[in-house]
């Protein structure tokens, strides 16, 4: 009996003991080296973000997130929501989501899931996350009320505008949302009025825009400074006492102009011209890289194909720039009815194979070809001897008679389809055939 009883406590302690080794053998296997933090499945903040304005409409372009808040790579992003806010101030960031109001919902394409073939006719343009995309708000008579007077500073209402302020945040496939991010905004100031009368001029080259000044001519003489008055003896010119120096004498900057342009597709072109999705499109951009004093503009010229000008007046406000809204829009479809200049400096050559020619070669853009004309002494009709312009500035003729003496001229076509325009004939030289 003793005996069974030792048997029975040395196998409890056997069987206790291989026990606490196979455990230390399960977790040193396991163990391969420092333990990592797990990755935060949440976007990380919009900072890239700008809004303009111009007119009643608002445009607010930012760039999706890419990577998560911890930097970490694929980004787990499935839209971007924009908000925006009227007021003196911007709102505090914790309480963006509660006083802002939702402007527009972009949805992203995740790549973290696996399956994003169900999505709804809502999504249908997906943007990928890195990408740069725009918004449109267009403004109303509520857009111009403060979101919420309460959080106004009363000393503030009188020497701080209203403000439209934006700000993006992006949301993970789990519907969380990731941190407040870069707020821009955009002056609610008035806008200055839209110029008028616009008119366009088609030259050879070249369109012309013309138009009024914003505010017609008493705005525009206003804007202008009085000549210098003569100052009181004995003040100078940078003297406190100067009136010109008073803080509140401030020369207005004059108003600016930008210049903007629709154009229709080319009728003649076989594949149309795709339209961007609406978030790629971004804001219209004018045709002059600064805006300008002048009330005239300088267009480049597309033949036969619809242009629409209209123009935007241009205000600078306390942080930005406010545009007007567009003046009256003029179209037009220019036609080119302006031929080639004609070849200058013809020349005959006699060899002994018949007549050749040479000339100096024309600078239009839109050249075609030359077409060569010849006439014998006893005929008055020129005849022509390419059939199809020619794109060298020199021409070999073999067909003559010797002892004939031949008229040669040329002109120059261009590529206006489907009858080109023929330029006037070049000078004329005579030559007899060997």
């Amino acid at each position: 009996m003793k005996f069974h009883s030792k048997l029975k406590t040395l196998v409890v302690h056997f069987c206790t003991s291989l026990l606490i080794v196979l455990s230390f053998l399960i977790i040193g296997c396991g163990k391969k080296g420092p333990l990592l933090p797990p990755f935060v499945q949440i976007p990380s903040s919009v900072t890239e973000i700008v809004a303009e304005r111009k007119g009643d409409d608002v445009f607010v372009t930012l760039v999706v997130p890419s990577e998560n808040i911890d930097g970490s790579e694929p980004v787990s992003i499935s839209r971007v929501e924009v908000y925006s806010f009227t007021g003196r101030t911007a709102p505090p960031r914790r309480r963006w989501g509660e006083l802002g109001k939702l402007v527009q919902t972009i949805s992203v394409q995740d790549t973290t899931m696996k399956d994003i073939s169900g999505v709804g006719p809502e999504h249908a343009e997906m943007v990928p996350a890195g990408s740069s995309v725009t918004v449109h708000e267009i403004l109303t008579v509520d857009s111009y009320k403060p979101s919420q007077t309460s959080l106004l500073n009363i000393e503030l209402d009188e020497v701080v505008p209203l403000n439209r302020f934006y700000m993006a945040v992006g949301f993970s496939s789990f519907d969380e949302s990731g941190p407040v991010g870069t707020v821009t905004s955009v002056s609610l100031a008035a806008l200055p009025a839209p110029p008028t009368e616009l008119r366009t001029s088609v030259r050879e080259n070249e369109i012309r825009i013309t138009w009024e000044p914003s505010g017609g001519l008493i705005g525009f003489l206003l804007e202008r400074a009085l000549p210098q008055e003569s100052l009181p003896l004995g003040v100078l010119a940078n003297s406190p006492d100067n009136p010109l120096l008073a803080e509140e004498f401030v020369l207005p900057k004059p108003t600016r102009y930008n210049i903007y342009r629709v154009v229709e597709n080319n009728p003649l072109a076989l594949l149309p011209i795709p339209e961007a999705p609406s978030w790629l499109a971004g804001p219209p951009a004018p045709l002059n890289l600064l805006p300008i004093v002048e009330l005239e503009f300088t267009d480049t010229v597309m033949f036969d194909r619809r242009h629409c000008y209209f123009v935007r007046a241009v205000r600078d406000s306390e942080e930005s720039l406010v545009e007007s809204k567009p003046s009256t829009p003029v179209c037009m479809t220019p036609v080119d009815i302006f031929p080639p200049a004609a070849p200058q400096s013809l020349a005959a050559i006699v060899s002994g194979e018949g007549i050749g020619l040479i000339w100096e070669s024309n600078q239009e853009s839109d050249l075609g070809g030359y077409l060569v004309l010849r006439r014998e002494s006893s005929d008055a009709t020129l005849q022509t001897l390419t059939s199809v312009p020619i794109i060298e500035a020199r021409y070999q003729d073999n067909d003559v008679v010797p002892g004939v003496t031949y008229s040669y001229t040329v002109v120059a076509v261009d590529e206006r389809l489907p009858l080109p325009n023929v330029s006037e004939e070049s000078n004329s030289v005579v030559e007899t055939a060997p």
